[in-house]
Protein backbone atom coordinates (compact mmCIF):
# COMPACT_ATOMS: atom_id res chain seq x y z
CA UNK A 1 0.00 0.00 0.00
CA UNK A 2 1.49 3.53 -1.28
CA UNK A 3 2.09 6.43 1.70
CA UNK A 4 -0.02 8.80 2.90
CA UNK A 5 0.97 12.49 3.57
CA UNK A 6 -1.20 14.57 5.18
CA UNK A 7 -1.71 18.66 5.02
CA UNK A 8 -2.57 20.09 8.21
CA UNK A 9 -5.66 22.92 7.83
CA UNK A 10 -6.23 23.76 11.53
CA UNK A 11 -4.56 27.18 11.41
CA UNK A 12 -6.53 28.55 8.14
CA UNK A 13 -9.19 26.58 7.24
CA UNK A 14 -10.13 24.73 10.72
CA UNK A 15 -10.10 28.60 12.35
CA UNK A 16 -11.67 29.73 9.67
CA UNK A 17 -14.16 27.14 9.27
CA UNK A 18 -15.09 26.51 12.84
CA UNK A 19 -13.96 30.00 14.47
CA UNK A 20 -14.92 32.34 11.85
CA UNK A 21 -11.49 33.27 11.05
CA UNK A 22 -11.09 35.41 14.22
CA UNK A 23 -10.32 32.47 16.67
CA UNK A 24 -6.58 32.40 16.51
CA UNK A 25 -3.68 34.79 17.25
CA UNK A 26 -0.06 35.46 16.47
CA UNK A 27 0.38 33.95 20.11
CA UNK A 28 -1.83 30.88 20.10
CA UNK A 29 -0.16 29.98 16.68
CA UNK A 30 4.03 30.55 17.78
CA UNK A 31 3.08 28.65 21.10
CA UNK A 32 2.49 25.14 19.01
CA UNK A 33 3.87 25.68 15.91
CA UNK A 34 7.76 24.32 17.05
CA UNK A 35 5.19 21.37 17.45
CA UNK A 36 3.39 21.07 14.22
CA UNK A 37 7.02 21.97 12.79
CA UNK A 38 7.70 17.80 13.71
CA UNK A 39 4.84 16.20 13.45
CA UNK A 40 5.85 14.85 9.66
CA UNK A 41 2.62 17.15 8.02
CA UNK A 42 3.47 17.38 4.47
CA UNK A 43 2.65 21.21 4.40
CA UNK A 44 0.28 23.41 6.61
CA UNK A 45 -2.49 25.28 5.42
CA UNK A 46 -1.49 28.50 7.20
CA UNK A 47 -2.71 31.69 5.69
CA UNK A 48 -4.91 33.67 2.40
CA UNK A 49 -5.36 37.25 2.02
CA UNK A 50 -8.95 37.10 3.98
CA UNK A 51 -7.06 35.75 7.07
CA UNK A 52 -4.33 38.30 6.38
CA UNK A 53 -7.20 41.13 6.61
CA UNK A 54 -8.78 39.53 9.84
CA UNK A 55 -5.43 39.52 11.63
CA UNK A 56 -5.36 43.39 10.66
CA UNK A 57 -8.95 43.96 11.52
CA UNK A 58 -9.92 41.86 14.40
CA UNK A 59 -6.39 41.64 16.45
CA UNK A 60 -4.30 44.21 15.31
CA UNK A 61 -1.43 42.05 14.37
CA UNK A 62 0.63 42.28 11.30
CA UNK A 63 0.10 39.32 9.11
CA UNK A 64 3.78 39.35 7.19
CA UNK A 65 5.37 39.39 10.61
CA UNK A 66 3.34 36.27 11.87
CA UNK A 67 4.13 34.69 8.79
CA UNK A 68 7.65 35.33 9.39
CA UNK A 69 7.79 34.38 12.79
CA UNK A 70 5.83 31.02 12.43
CA UNK A 71 8.43 30.51 9.67
CA UNK A 72 11.04 30.79 12.14
CA UNK A 73 9.69 29.05 14.43
CA UNK A 74 9.03 25.84 12.18
CA UNK A 75 11.37 25.66 9.29
CA UNK A 76 11.09 22.44 7.72
CA UNK A 77 6.77 22.61 7.24
CA UNK A 78 5.97 24.19 4.08
CA UNK A 79 3.53 26.82 4.83
CA UNK A 80 1.00 26.96 2.32
CA UNK A 81 -1.38 30.28 1.19
CA UNK A 82 -4.63 29.33 -0.56
CA UNK A 83 -6.05 32.10 -2.99
CA UNK A 84 -7.85 33.18 -6.53
CA UNK A 85 -5.00 34.83 -8.00
CA UNK A 86 -6.98 37.60 -8.96
CA UNK A 87 -7.46 39.20 -5.58
CA UNK A 88 -5.94 40.46 -2.32
CA UNK A 89 -7.98 40.83 0.96
CA UNK A 90 -10.12 43.09 -1.09
CA UNK A 91 -12.68 41.59 -3.15
CA UNK A 92 -11.99 44.08 -6.06
CA UNK A 93 -9.44 42.41 -8.83
CA UNK A 94 -6.41 43.88 -8.47
CA UNK A 95 -3.97 44.94 -10.98
CA UNK A 96 -1.85 41.81 -12.57
CA UNK A 97 1.79 44.02 -11.04
CA UNK A 98 -0.05 44.60 -8.01
CA UNK A 99 -0.21 40.43 -7.75
CA UNK A 100 3.39 40.09 -8.65
CA UNK A 101 4.37 42.00 -5.73
CA UNK A 102 1.84 40.10 -3.46
CA UNK A 103 3.75 36.78 -4.30
CA UNK A 104 7.35 38.58 -3.64
CA UNK A 105 6.18 39.72 -0.13
CA UNK A 106 4.42 36.73 0.50
CA UNK A 107 8.11 34.34 -0.67
CA UNK A 108 9.79 36.84 0.86
CA UNK A 109 8.15 36.44 4.79
CA UNK A 110 8.22 32.74 4.42
CA UNK A 111 5.06 31.11 2.01
CA UNK A 112 6.98 28.37 -0.16
CA UNK A 113 4.03 26.41 -1.72
CA UNK A 114 0.44 28.37 -3.15
CA UNK A 115 -3.03 26.66 -3.64
CA UNK A 116 -4.88 28.50 -6.75
CA UNK A 117 -8.27 27.81 -6.83
CA UNK A 118 -9.99 30.49 -9.48
CA UNK A 119 -13.57 30.11 -9.19
CA UNK A 120 -14.50 30.45 -12.42
CA UNK A 121 -12.30 28.40 -13.86
CA UNK A 122 -10.49 30.63 -15.87
CA UNK A 123 -7.46 27.95 -17.11
CA UNK A 124 -5.56 30.60 -18.46
CA UNK A 125 -5.85 33.03 -15.35
CA UNK A 126 -4.71 30.19 -13.67
CA UNK A 127 -1.63 29.69 -15.26
CA UNK A 128 -0.72 33.31 -15.47
CA UNK A 129 -0.30 33.52 -11.76
CA UNK A 130 1.21 30.24 -12.00
CA UNK A 131 3.66 32.39 -13.88
CA UNK A 132 3.83 35.10 -11.28
CA UNK A 133 4.27 33.17 -8.35
CA UNK A 134 7.03 30.85 -10.10
CA UNK A 135 8.83 34.38 -10.74
CA UNK A 136 8.57 35.09 -7.18
CA UNK A 137 10.41 32.52 -6.14
CA UNK A 138 7.63 29.93 -4.55
CA UNK A 139 8.49 26.48 -5.29
CA UNK A 140 5.48 24.61 -5.31
CA UNK A 141 2.05 25.57 -6.59
CA UNK A 142 -1.09 23.37 -6.83
CA UNK A 143 -3.66 24.29 -9.10
CA UNK A 144 -7.40 23.22 -7.14
CA UNK A 145 -10.40 21.75 -9.08
CA UNK A 146 -13.54 23.23 -7.20
CA UNK A 147 -16.28 20.72 -7.47
CA UNK A 148 -19.42 21.55 -7.20
CA UNK A 149 -23.14 20.61 -7.95
CA UNK A 150 -25.84 22.65 -10.40
CA UNK A 151 -27.16 22.32 -13.53
CA UNK A 152 -24.69 23.34 -15.04
CA UNK A 153 -21.20 21.11 -13.81
CA UNK A 154 -21.42 17.92 -15.19
CA UNK A 155 -19.31 15.32 -15.91
CA UNK A 156 -18.54 16.70 -19.19
CA UNK A 157 -17.73 20.39 -17.82
CA UNK A 158 -15.16 19.13 -15.18
CA UNK A 159 -13.68 16.88 -17.96
CA UNK A 160 -12.91 19.76 -20.01
CA UNK A 161 -12.00 22.06 -17.59
CA UNK A 162 -9.30 18.80 -16.03
CA UNK A 163 -8.48 18.56 -19.48
CA UNK A 164 -7.40 22.07 -19.85
CA UNK A 165 -5.48 22.17 -16.75
CA UNK A 166 -3.41 19.37 -17.00
CA UNK A 167 -0.81 19.11 -19.50
CA UNK A 168 3.19 18.15 -18.02
CA UNK A 169 1.86 17.44 -14.46
CA UNK A 170 0.21 14.15 -15.74
CA UNK A 171 3.88 13.80 -16.97
CA UNK A 172 5.27 13.87 -14.06
CA UNK A 173 2.88 12.85 -11.06
CA UNK A 174 2.82 9.01 -11.70
CA UNK A 175 6.53 9.26 -10.91
CA UNK A 176 6.16 11.24 -8.05
CA UNK A 177 3.62 8.72 -6.65
CA UNK A 178 1.90 11.96 -3.94
CA UNK A 179 -0.77 10.37 -2.38
CA UNK A 180 -2.02 13.48 0.16
CA UNK A 181 -4.93 13.66 2.55
CA UNK A 182 -6.48 16.97 4.44
CA UNK A 183 -6.52 16.60 8.31
CA UNK A 184 -7.31 18.92 11.15
CA UNK A 185 -5.69 18.43 14.54
CA UNK A 186 -8.17 18.40 17.93
CA UNK A 187 -10.79 21.42 18.10
CA UNK A 188 -10.04 22.63 15.07
CA UNK A 189 -11.17 19.48 13.29
CA UNK A 190 -14.62 18.12 11.87
CA UNK A 191 -17.58 19.71 11.75
CA UNK A 192 -17.16 22.39 9.09
CA UNK A 193 -13.78 21.81 8.70
CA UNK A 194 -11.25 18.34 7.62
CA UNK A 195 -11.31 15.57 9.92
CA UNK A 196 -9.66 14.60 12.78
CA UNK A 197 -5.70 13.70 11.69
CA UNK A 198 -5.27 11.29 14.84
CA UNK A 199 -8.38 9.19 13.84
CA UNK A 200 -7.90 9.30 10.09
CA UNK A 201 -3.99 8.27 10.79
CA UNK A 202 -5.06 5.37 12.69
CA UNK A 203 -8.00 4.32 10.41
CA UNK A 204 -5.32 4.57 7.16
CA UNK A 205 -2.90 2.08 9.29
CA UNK A 206 -5.22 -0.24 9.93
CA UNK A 207 -6.04 -0.64 6.25
CA UNK A 208 -2.41 -1.14 5.66
CA UNK A 209 -1.16 2.11 4.30
CA UNK A 210 1.98 4.03 5.82
CA UNK A 211 1.64 7.40 7.47
CA UNK A 212 4.70 8.51 8.81
CA UNK A 213 3.81 11.00 11.56
CA UNK A 214 5.03 11.00 14.84
CA UNK A 215 1.86 10.14 16.90
CA UNK A 216 3.19 11.46 20.01
CA UNK A 217 3.42 15.36 19.11
CA UNK A 218 0.48 15.20 16.84
CA UNK A 219 -1.26 14.63 20.15
CA UNK A 220 0.30 17.26 22.00
CA UNK A 221 -1.37 19.15 18.87
CA UNK A 222 -4.84 18.16 19.56
CA UNK A 223 -4.86 19.00 23.18
CA UNK A 224 -3.10 22.08 22.99
CA UNK A 225 -6.01 23.22 19.87
CA UNK A 226 -8.61 21.48 22.97
CA UNK A 227 -7.51 23.41 25.52
CA UNK A 228 -7.20 26.59 23.73
CA UNK A 229 -10.65 26.24 22.70
CA UNK A 230 -11.65 25.82 26.45
CA UNK A 231 -9.69 28.85 27.64
CA UNK A 232 -11.16 31.43 24.77
CA UNK A 233 -14.63 29.87 24.67
CA UNK A 234 -14.65 28.75 21.43
CA UNK A 235 -16.00 25.51 19.95
CA UNK A 236 -14.81 22.36 19.04
CA UNK A 237 -15.48 20.62 15.94
CA UNK A 238 -17.46 17.50 16.05
CA UNK A 239 -18.68 15.01 13.25
CA UNK A 240 -21.46 15.85 12.15
CA UNK A 241 -24.62 14.15 10.14
CA UNK A 242 -25.18 14.14 6.36
CA UNK A 243 -27.32 17.34 5.51
CA UNK A 244 -28.70 16.81 2.19
CA UNK A 245 -29.43 20.98 2.19
CA UNK A 246 -25.56 21.67 1.89
CA UNK A 247 -25.96 20.29 -1.82
CA UNK A 248 -28.36 23.25 -2.73
CA UNK A 249 -26.64 26.19 -0.84
CA UNK A 250 -23.07 24.83 -0.78
CA UNK A 251 -22.17 27.63 1.92
CA UNK A 252 -19.44 26.77 3.98
CA UNK A 253 -18.97 26.32 7.71
CA UNK A 254 -17.23 30.03 8.01
CA UNK A 255 -20.10 31.76 5.93
CA UNK A 256 -22.44 30.04 7.98
CA UNK A 257 -21.14 30.89 11.23
CA UNK A 258 -20.94 34.65 9.54
CA UNK A 259 -24.83 34.35 8.91
CA UNK A 260 -26.12 33.12 11.77
CA UNK A 261 -23.65 35.69 14.05
CA UNK A 262 -25.43 38.73 11.79
CA UNK A 263 -28.71 37.31 12.31
CA UNK A 264 -28.41 37.00 15.95
CA UNK A 265 -26.78 40.94 16.27
CA UNK A 266 -30.18 41.83 14.01
CA UNK A 267 -32.30 39.64 16.57
CA UNK A 268 -33.84 37.86 13.45
CA UNK A 269 -32.67 33.97 14.28
CA UNK A 270 -35.57 33.02 13.03
CA UNK A 271 -35.01 33.95 9.70
CA UNK A 272 -32.07 31.87 9.37
CA UNK A 273 -33.86 29.14 7.29
CA UNK A 274 -35.86 31.44 5.05
CA UNK A 275 -32.18 32.94 3.65
CA UNK A 276 -30.71 29.66 3.02
CA UNK A 277 -33.61 28.66 1.14
CA UNK A 278 -33.02 32.01 -0.69
CA UNK A 279 -29.39 31.51 -1.25
CA UNK A 280 -29.92 28.52 -3.25
CA UNK A 281 -32.45 30.57 -5.23
CA UNK A 282 -29.86 33.35 -6.03
CA UNK A 283 -27.06 30.93 -6.96
CA UNK A 284 -29.49 29.42 -9.59
CA UNK A 285 -30.39 33.05 -11.06
CA UNK A 286 -26.35 34.68 -10.83
CA UNK A 287 -25.59 31.30 -13.19
CA UNK A 288 -24.53 28.80 -10.58
CA UNK A 289 -21.56 30.30 -9.07
CA UNK A 290 -19.16 28.11 -7.09
CA UNK A 291 -19.45 28.56 -3.86
CA UNK A 292 -15.60 29.85 -2.52
CA UNK A 293 -14.81 33.47 -1.57
CA UNK A 294 -15.68 35.69 -3.02
CA UNK A 295 -18.91 34.35 -3.76
CA UNK A 296 -20.58 32.62 -1.13
CA UNK A 297 -20.49 36.06 0.55
CA UNK A 298 -21.66 37.96 -2.61
CA UNK A 299 -24.82 34.97 -2.81
CA UNK A 300 -25.56 35.11 0.60
CA UNK A 301 -25.51 39.03 1.21
CA UNK A 302 -27.99 39.14 -1.57
CA UNK A 303 -30.13 36.64 -0.13
CA UNK A 304 -29.94 38.48 3.05
CA UNK A 305 -31.09 41.60 1.31
CA UNK A 306 -33.94 39.98 -0.65
CA UNK A 307 -35.46 38.13 2.38
CA UNK A 308 -35.15 41.33 4.81
CA UNK A 309 -35.74 44.28 2.52
CA UNK A 310 -39.27 42.56 1.52
CA UNK A 311 -38.60 42.87 -2.02
CA UNK A 312 -36.31 40.90 -4.21
CA UNK A 313 -32.73 42.70 -5.49
CA UNK A 314 -35.13 45.69 -3.81
CA UNK A 315 -31.28 46.14 -2.65
CA UNK A 316 -27.86 44.84 -4.55
CA UNK A 317 -24.60 44.86 -3.17
CA UNK A 318 -21.83 46.55 -5.06
CA UNK A 319 -20.06 43.09 -5.36
CA UNK A 320 -23.05 41.45 -6.90
CA UNK A 321 -23.48 44.14 -9.83
CA UNK A 322 -19.66 44.09 -10.22
CA UNK A 323 -19.78 39.98 -10.49
CA UNK A 324 -22.74 40.43 -13.13
CA UNK A 325 -20.52 42.93 -14.91
CA UNK A 326 -17.84 40.43 -15.58
CA UNK A 327 -15.74 42.12 -13.23
CA UNK A 328 -14.53 38.41 -11.41
CA UNK A 329 -14.95 36.58 -15.21
CA UNK A 330 -17.56 34.93 -17.00
CA UNK A 331 -20.21 33.59 -15.02
CA UNK A 332 -20.19 29.43 -15.77
CA UNK A 333 -24.21 30.11 -16.88
CA UNK A 334 -26.07 33.08 -17.77
CA UNK A 335 -27.72 35.20 -15.06
CA UNK A 336 -31.21 34.71 -15.59
CA UNK A 337 -32.46 37.61 -17.61
CA UNK A 338 -34.92 39.04 -15.56
CA UNK A 339 -32.53 39.33 -12.57
CA UNK A 340 -30.03 40.60 -14.94
CA UNK A 341 -32.35 43.46 -16.77
CA UNK A 342 -33.55 44.31 -12.53
CA UNK A 343 -29.52 44.66 -11.76
CA UNK A 344 -28.45 46.90 -14.73
CA UNK A 345 -31.24 48.98 -14.70
CA UNK A 346 -29.99 50.93 -11.14
CA UNK A 347 -27.88 53.83 -11.84
CA UNK A 348 -25.70 52.28 -9.30
CA UNK A 349 -24.96 49.26 -11.65
CA UNK A 350 -24.17 52.35 -14.40
CA UNK A 351 -21.52 53.70 -11.91
CA UNK A 352 -19.53 50.66 -11.36
CA UNK A 353 -19.44 50.01 -15.45
CA UNK A 354 -17.83 52.83 -15.75
CA UNK A 355 -15.14 52.38 -12.91
CA UNK A 356 -11.75 53.07 -13.90
CA UNK A 357 -9.11 49.65 -14.29
CA UNK A 358 -7.37 48.33 -11.15
CA UNK A 359 -4.37 50.75 -10.41
CA UNK A 360 -1.22 49.40 -10.72
CA UNK A 361 1.76 49.73 -8.39
CA UNK A 362 3.26 52.87 -9.42
CA UNK A 363 -0.25 54.33 -9.13
CA UNK A 364 -0.85 52.84 -5.93
CA UNK A 365 2.35 54.35 -5.05
CA UNK A 366 1.40 58.17 -6.15
CA UNK A 367 -1.44 57.77 -3.96
CA UNK A 368 -0.52 56.13 -0.19
CA UNK A 369 2.04 57.76 1.53
CA UNK A 370 5.52 58.17 0.89
CA UNK A 371 7.50 55.60 1.79
CA UNK A 372 5.90 52.89 3.09
CA UNK A 373 7.27 49.47 2.51
CA UNK A 374 5.78 47.40 0.21
CA UNK A 375 3.86 44.88 2.86
CA UNK A 376 2.09 48.06 4.29
CA UNK A 377 1.59 49.24 0.71
CA UNK A 378 -0.03 45.90 -0.23
CA UNK A 379 -2.07 45.94 2.67
CA UNK A 380 -3.49 49.76 2.59
CA UNK A 381 -4.12 48.62 -0.88
CA UNK A 382 -6.79 45.93 0.37
CA UNK A 383 -7.70 47.59 3.40
CA UNK A 384 -9.36 50.67 4.90
CA UNK A 385 -6.72 53.03 6.26
CA UNK A 386 -7.97 53.48 9.83
CA UNK A 387 -7.39 49.36 10.11
CA UNK A 388 -4.24 49.58 8.98
CA UNK A 389 -3.43 52.82 11.24
CA UNK A 390 -4.99 50.76 14.29
CA UNK A 391 -2.22 47.92 13.69
CA UNK A 392 0.42 50.26 13.30
CA UNK A 393 -0.19 51.90 16.61
CA UNK A 394 -0.99 48.88 18.34
CA UNK A 395 1.68 46.83 20.58
CA UNK A 396 3.88 43.80 18.84
CA UNK A 397 1.87 40.92 18.76
CA UNK A 398 2.48 38.54 21.54
CA UNK A 399 4.42 35.96 21.30
CA UNK A 400 4.09 33.09 24.06
CA UNK A 401 0.42 31.66 25.00
CA UNK A 402 -0.52 28.99 28.00
CA UNK A 403 -4.27 28.40 27.65
CA UNK A 404 -4.34 27.21 31.48
CA UNK A 405 -3.25 30.72 32.82
CA UNK A 406 -5.83 32.83 30.12
CA UNK A 407 -9.30 33.01 33.22
CA UNK A 408 -6.47 34.17 35.48
CA UNK A 409 -5.13 36.67 33.39
CA UNK A 410 -9.03 37.95 32.36
CA UNK A 411 -10.05 38.39 35.50
CA UNK A 412 -6.59 40.54 36.55
CA UNK A 413 -7.63 42.07 33.70
CA UNK A 414 -10.68 42.90 34.75
CA UNK A 415 -10.38 43.94 38.69
CA UNK A 416 -7.55 46.51 37.02
CA UNK A 417 -10.41 48.00 35.03
CA UNK A 418 -12.55 48.69 38.15
CA UNK A 419 -12.60 51.32 40.70
CA UNK A 420 -10.52 50.55 43.81
CA UNK A 421 -12.30 48.19 46.18
CA UNK A 422 -11.88 47.70 49.94
CA UNK A 423 -12.28 44.51 50.16
CA UNK A 424 -11.76 41.17 48.08
CA UNK A 425 -13.30 37.45 48.45
CA UNK A 426 -12.66 34.49 47.16
CA UNK A 427 -15.24 32.10 47.81
CA UNK A 428 -15.85 28.43 46.60
CA UNK A 429 -16.71 25.08 48.29
CA UNK A 430 -14.14 24.42 50.74
CA UNK A 431 -12.14 27.11 50.00
CA UNK A 432 -12.38 31.05 51.62
CA UNK A 433 -10.02 33.84 51.18
CA UNK A 434 -10.76 37.29 51.95
CA UNK A 435 -8.50 40.44 51.74
CA UNK A 436 -8.93 43.88 52.57
CA UNK A 437 -7.80 47.44 51.62
CA UNK A 438 -6.03 47.16 54.98
CA UNK A 439 -3.32 44.32 54.67
CA UNK A 440 -5.59 41.80 56.59
CA UNK A 441 -6.03 38.34 55.09
CA UNK A 442 -8.30 35.77 56.33
CA UNK A 443 -8.80 32.10 54.83
CA UNK A 444 -10.85 29.17 55.64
Amino acid sequence: MPEVRLVDVSLRDGNQSLWGATGLRTDHILQIAPVLDRVGFRALDFMSSTAMGVAVRTHREDPWERIRLTRAAMPDTPLQLIGTGFRFISWERAHPEVMQLVYERLVAAGISRFVLLDPMHDMDAVRRSARMIKRAGGTETILALTYTISAVHDDDFYAGIAAAAAGSPYLVAPDLGVSVLQTGCGALADGSSLPDAQRVVANLRALGHTVDVDDRLLAVAARYFSRLAAAEGLPSGRPQPYDEAFTRHQLAGGVLTTLRRQLAELGLDDRFGAVIEEVSRVRAELGYPIMVTPFPQMVMGQALSNVLAGARYEVVPDQVIRYVLGSFGKPTAPVDPSVLDTIMDRPRARELAAEPPPLSVAELRLRLPRGISDEELLLRFGMPAEEVDAMLAARPAARHYTPEVQPVLRLLRELGSRPPAARLVVDKPGFRLSLSASGEAAGG
